[in-house]
């Protein structure tokens, strides 16, 4: 028994070796990917040949403008160009020699960097293999730091960073190498003088630890080293400052107290705690124990604590990561500490090894989410339409105003006319006067200016001042988006003028009208998006299509999608219900439309399988269409609903989209023409307006919206459509382009309002109008904007009365023209028993990508002008308020439709909408409205 207790007993000693061999097995794989990883991102990231971070460009700039013997630190910015040099000057000095090589700069300035990064690693490893003589430990301190993604995203940056850091540890490497040697402390002295003179933020933790350090073990060094850097360091400023005529002290110190902000802070400290929450823990327990125990913490301590402190400043406007760059080098020199100080206690040693080994697998898994799988590969997926955005600047002659890829004009010798961050920081707290440059922009001085974007981020607002922003977008227009960034040209005069704000409410018109009862047109299923057309030369003749599935929650491939179609040709007492226009064998159809040509031809429109497709029929047919006549259009459309419209007097048929071009690298607003039914249809006609599919596809870009087509008298056709610049926001503007030959060529794009949701239009008679959405995010009525002479002058009012309309931009109205001008209109409010389940912007913002069971209940309502100029107070449709629950679902995203739908003729008004009879169904309603 005592055998048995004994060897049980010793059972741990006897396992202990096998554990901590197995542990240093484990901690060479991990070593061997840290490398891994870090070699393959700087490789990557080296050899693109483009701007990678918004600091890259300025810097690259000052090394231009010192190669050519020029003052970097202006004293002031009463002038162009109105740049800032806000750090001090070794690493662009480091990059000079490679300004007139035939070299890429930012590769050049990449490649010190990435050099400077592996510098520090042997230095953070050699300090640990001088204290402790582990080469375990100083293997596993060079590849914890090489396992940080903020190092290893920063470490082939064109920035200043890695320099200091190199210069700070080989710094500290010095004095832990030999703390008592006369040279040591001047030579680390000067280490130490030159990270503050790469960036100055650097003159606090590498400083702190060495003079504790050496404190502790000679008193008068330490203080010989404080004397040294403090003034050499005070020297070389007044030196600089004296010959800069104070503008050494104006840009590195006056332009970088930029605002302080602690939810940034907070959200930064969060992330630091997700990604390296273990070696933060140890460093902790390093703080406050190992002071007792562990050789060289005189050292280490301070520089941790001091790097910590330096790290807090992340929390200023416009940091990035490389601000945890020092924090990163602390944090892996106690994570090699820690493994020396246990590699007596095989079990503790076992124990730290696998902690570490946990924390490198977690930094390297952030890693390859962000810094790879994203960041990296989104700008390396890029290449090409960087290389089309570097041809546009090419172009442009003169300066060119630019954020993220300012570097693009760097690229071509070219100087930096502004560095937007920097002086709108400086112009915000009152230290610059930015008048000048807001006027050049309201004086279109400027062939052109990029806005990069990064998703909903606001981070443009925080580069460019509301003022300036406000003149940008009243004096230029977006031309294209790609790669992120938007390309402003000035805009070209034209006749189309802006809509002025609506100046009548709805009820100022007393009309009088007959409402029959409501019919339901359909049976209770699944029913979605319905839309409607009379026949203008039979007002009796009416004719509906809705998508149609064949489950409530529908998948593509797991249920039928469908388009069926419903006519009645004496005003709705009968019909004929389910024939469809176009053959559903093994494919879906849907965003279906509904048109009558002045023969009375009906024609139908929809989308299969991301063709466009239509049919046709006439009245000799009763309209009852042929499914195997439908013919394929085009499949060039991409993701906006494409719109069908008929010349009211030639029935040319004029199809609406995104249309793709350039090798579907863009989409633009474009329509086709056919003269003869389909028979053929034109080349594509297209406005001057390009968004990158890429951009919209990857979250940083919207696609153009609500693409329509408004005829004018003779050969005047106008086509506009919803698109806003600053991506997934409201309100967004409304575009407008007018032809003068028929659709074949358009004018330039120009503004002409806001919405805040899904506009509809109609035209007639030479007469147009425009539904849309008033007011503000949490407050909104319907307007109807109208215009007789292709959008010189305007008239707006409102339609929804006392309606109230909250956020809700995934339902627009419907609206249409009779021949006499009459204007009918309908449209969606939240039921007043949902409020509470209204979206703000943010929460909008969240069901973009996975859609969301809509927890609203909807009423639908109708009004009327004959003018368009005043509204007849609106009246509700349907007595039972919409269930958004019972609604149909795509892809898990509720679906009553895009935009409700109304036809109108002299005598009728026939709005139809989707209602909900019971629990997960839903049915086709329709009502006739007799003038």
């Amino acid at each position: 028994m005592n055998t048995f207790t004994n060897n049980l007993k010793s059972l741990p000693n006897l396992l202990a070796p096998f554990f901590k061999d197995g542990a240093r097995i484990m901690i060479w794989f991990f070593l061997v990917m840290a490398v891994v990883i870090f070699s393959m991102h700087a490789i990557l990231t080296i050899a693109h040949p483009y701007q990678l971070d918004y600091g890259e460009a300025p810097l690259i700039n000052q090394a231009m403008h010192l190669a050519q013997g020029e003052n970097i630190y202006r004293p002031s910015l009463e002038t162009p160009p109105f740049t800032i040099a806000n750090y001090p000057p070794l690493y662009v000095l480091s990059v000079v020699p490679f300004i007139n090589l035939d070299v890429n700069p930012f590769q050049a300035g990449r490649v010190i960097s990435t050099i400077a990064t592996l510098a520090s690693a042997l230095f953070l490893g050699l300090t640990i293999q001088h204290l402790y003589k582990n080469w375990l430990a100083s293997l596993a301190t060079a590849a914890l730091f090489l396992s940080f993604p903020y190092v290893v995203e920063w470490s082939a940056r064109a920035r200043i960073d890695n320099l200091a850091l190199a210069f700070a540890t080989a710094a500290v490497y010095v004095f832990a190498r030999w703390p008592r040697a006369k040279w040591s402390f001047f030579g680390g002295g000067i280490l130490l003088v030159a990270a503050a003179y790469t960036r100055q933020s650097y003159a606090l933790a590498a400083p702190l630890g060495a003079f504790i350090w050496l404190w502790t073990h000679k008193k008068t060094r330490a203080i010989q080293l404080a004397v040294l850097v403090g003034g050499l360091g005070g020297l070389l400023f007044l030196l600089i400052n004296t010959l800069t005529e104070g503008g050494f002290f104006y840009n590195i110190v006056t332009a970088n107290v930029n605002e302080f902000g602690m939810e940034r802070l907070q959200n930064h400290l969060e992330g630091l705690w997700e990604t390296a929450g273990i070696i933060l823990v140890l460093s902790a327990v390093f703080l406050l124990v190992a002071w007792k125990y562990v050789q060289g913490w005189a050292l280490l301590a301070p520089f941790l604590v001091g790097a910590f402190i330096s790290g807090l400043t992340i929390g200023k406007i416009g940091s990035n990561i490389n601000y945890f760059l020092e924090l990163a080098a602390a944090l892996s020199l106690i994570g090699g500490a820690f493994i020396a100080w246990t590699q007596k206690h095989a079990w503790r040693y076992a124990l730290i090894i696998l902690l570490v080994c946990v924390q490198m697998g977690m930094l390297m898994e952030a890693t390859m989410n962000v810094q790879v799988d994203w960041i990296l590969s989104s700008r390396r997926g890029d290449f090409t339409a960087l290389q089309r955005l570097e041809q546009m600047v090419q172009d442009f002659e003169g300066p060119v105003p630019s954020d993220e890829y300012m570097g693009m004009l760097t690229l071509e010798g070219r100087p930096l006319y502004i560095q937007p961050f920097e002086v709108s920081q400086l112009a915000n707290d009152g230290k610059w006067d930015q008048g000048p440059f807001v006027n050049d922009l309201e004086n279109q001085k400027f062939e052109g200016i990029l806005i990069h974007h990064f998703g909903s981020s606001p981070v443009h607002k925080e580069r460019w001042t509301p003022e300036m922003l406000a003149a940008i977008e009243a004096n230029y227009r977006p031309a294209k988006t790609m790669g992120g960034t938007v390309v402003f040209i000035p805009q070209e005069a034209t006749e189309i003028s802006s809509v002025l704000a609506p100046t009548q409410n709805a009820g100022s018109a007393s009309l009088v009208f007959e409402v029959s009862t409501p019919q339901v047109i359909s049976n209770a299923s699944y029913w979605a998006d319905p839309q409607i057309a009379v026949n203008p030369n039979h007002p009796e003749h009416v004719a509906v299509i809705a998508t149609h599935t064949t489950k409530l929650d529908c998948n593509w491939g797991n249920c039928k999608i469908e388009l069926p179609m419903m006519v009645t040709m004496d005003g709705g007492q009968t019909w004929t219900n389910n024939q469809t226009a176009f053959s559903n064998i093994n494919n879906a159809f849907y965003d279906g439309l509904l048109e009558f040509g002045p023969d009375n031809d009906l024609f139908a429109l929809a989308i299969r399988d991301s063709t466009i497709v239509y049919n046709r029929a006439g009245l000799a047919a009763n309209y009852q269409m042929n499914r195997v006549d439908s013919e394929d259009v085009t499949r060039a459309q991409v993701i906006a609903k494409p719109w069908l419209r008929v010349h009211p007097e030639t029935g040319q048929l004029y199809i609406s989209f995104d249309a793709q071009e350039e090798d579907m690298l863009f989409v633009t607003p474009s329509l086709l023409r056919s003269r003869d039914a389909g028979h053929p249809w034109t080349t594509t006609s297209r406005a001057d307006q390009r968004v990158s599919v890429t951009d919209f596809n990857t979250g940083r870009a919207t696609w153009p919206n609500d693409i329509q087509i408004l005829f004018g008298e003779g050969q005047n056709v106008s086509i506009v459509w919803t698109w806003g610049w600053e991506p997934w926001n409201w309100p967004r503007t409304v575009w407008m382009a007018n032809s003068t030959d028929g659709g074949a060529n358009f004018g330039p794009p120009t503004p002409i309002l806001e919405t805040w949701g899904p506009i509809n239009t109609t035209s007639a008679n030479g007469k147009f109008a425009i539904a849309y959405r008033v007011g503000a995010e949490d407050m909104q009525q319907l307007a109807v904007a109208t215009t007789a002479d292709n959008g010189q002058t305007w008239n707006s009012a409102i339609a929804s009365g006392d309606i109230v309309l909250r956020l809700d931009p995934d339902h627009g109205p419907g609206i249409d023209m009779a021949p006499n001008g009459t204007v009918d209109v309908t449209f969606l409010a939240h039921d007043a028993n949902s409020y509470d389940c209204v979206m703000n912007i943010e929460s909008w913002r969240e069901t973009i990508r996975w859609g969301q069971v809509d927890p609203c209940d909807y009423k639908a309502y109708f009004t009327t002008s004959k003018d368009g100029d005043s509204f007849s107070t609106p009246i509700t449709l349907n007595a039972k308020p919409i269930d958004g629950e019972s609604l149909v679902r795509f892809d898990g995203r509720s679906a009553l439709g895009s935009h409700l739908a109304v036809a109108s003729s002299d005598e009728f008004a026939y709005p139809v909408w989707i209602g909900t009879p019971s629990q997960g169904k839903t049915q086709v309603h329709m009502v006739q409205i007799e003038r």
